[in-house]
């Protein structure tokens, strides 16, 4: 939970991004009758793993994750501000967000530009690499 923690911090508290999607920031799916307004933000891990070290007595694990923010917007203008709003609430954060020592958290990917036809919204995602402390805590 630590990585979305540290999107969810990184979002909520980015006037531009809550000025477009208020709190319509969900894990993994949108609520069955949610309201989503114009816009919505979906957050999902896609990966979180401990990475390898030569100093087997750190206080701390290294851990890398993948966290896909799929941007929704039911107009095409809105999206492509949506997404530029996201990724600069995002990239090349670091230090200590919401308890959780960020090393890195940066941009890595902005996927395919596609259309929800059953809800009328446009979609991409973009994901984001957070390289963080796990003490275990």
């Amino acid at each position: 939970m630590k990585p979305e923690k540290v999107i969810f911090s990184l979002l909520g508290s980015d006037s531009v991004v809550t000025s477009k999607v208020g709190d319509r920031i969900f894990p993994v799916v949108a609520p069955k009758g949610a309201t989503l307004g114009s816009q919505y933000l979906i957050v999902r891990k896609i990966s979180d793993v401990k990475q390898n070290s030569i100093a087997q007595n750190a206080s701390f694990v290294l851990r890398k994750a993948r966290i896909q923010i799929d941007c929704k917007a039911n107009d095409y203008e809105l999206l492509k501000q949506l997404v530029a709003s996201v990724s600069k609430a995002c990239d090349l954060k670091n230090g200590d967000i919401d308890s959780v020592l960020v090393v890195s958290c940066m941009l890595i990917f902005e996927g395919a530009e596609g259309y929800d036809s059953g809800l009328q919204f446009f979609e991409q995602p973009i994901d984001f690499q957070i390289f963080y402390h796990d003490s275990g805590v």
